[in-house]
């Protein structure tokens, strides 16, 4: 799975996605140095914690999302608030063909300076990630670890559905949206009941507000 060109310059009302570059490391430094906002990340599978304190640290981190990505797959951007220019936190889309059941799932990241972690920048920010990483993707999948609480809000809110199932992810926290959630709300069932994990679950009972009856 690749993807498009198209995928790597994205523009909101307020802000500018474009790869990463090494010149962005002072700017990027003021988020990875910032312990409040590294304890949002997704660390899981990756050779750091991202709890950076100089600017040579963060220009090697950069060079090896570089160099990795493009081994790998997948595409590091950078945020850049418009008003200045400056960036103020990155985000990453890695997709992968297959997560059991499920083809075209796309992990997605995102990394904020704490002062940005407000319900508006989030919404602008995920309604740009909606936009266009569904294309050729059918799935996204996001991690937000416990101290997360308005981006836990938020996913629900955006049609996520948190993931159970142990054996289908051996980690915490992650949720999946589908690219048809854009217009059908469904709870942790309506994705695929597989993903659930709910022990002795009689079946599927979707209420009329899109929740899981099974809870």
């Amino acid at each position: 799975m690749e993807l498009s060109d198209k995928n790597l310059f994205l523009q909101s009302e307020h802000f500018l996605l474009r790869p990463v570059k090494p010149t962005d490391a002072d700017d990027l430094l003021r988020c990875y140095s910032d312990r409040d906002a590294v304890a949002l990340m997704n660390a899981d599978n990756c050779s750091s914690r991202f709890l950076l304190q100089t600017p040579e640290e963060m220009t090697d981190c950069i060079r090896f999302w570089l160099r990795d990505g493009k081994e790998n797959g997948y595409v590091r951007l950078a945020i850049l608030d418009q008003r200045d220019g400056r960036a103020v936190g990155s985000c990453e889309l890695f997709p992968r063909e297959r997560l059991g059941p499920l083809e075209q799932v796309g992990l997605l990241r995102l990394d904020l300076m704490a002062a940005y972690e407000t319900e508006e920048v989030l919404t602008e920010l995920f309604g740009l990630f909606h936009r266009s990483f569904y294309d050729p993707l059918q799935y996204l999948m996001f991690k937000t670890p416990a101290a997360a609480s308005l981006r836990r809000e938020l996913l629900r809110i955006w049609g996520y559905a948190s993931i159970r199932n142990r054996r289908m992810l051996p980690f915490d926290g992650y949720w999946f949206r589908a690219a048809r959630t854009l217009t059908l709300p469904y709870g942790c069932g309506g994705i695929a009941c597989v993903l659930c994990g709910i022990e002795d679950c009689p079946g599927c009972r979707m209420e009329e507000d899109g929740s899981c009856g099974c809870q």
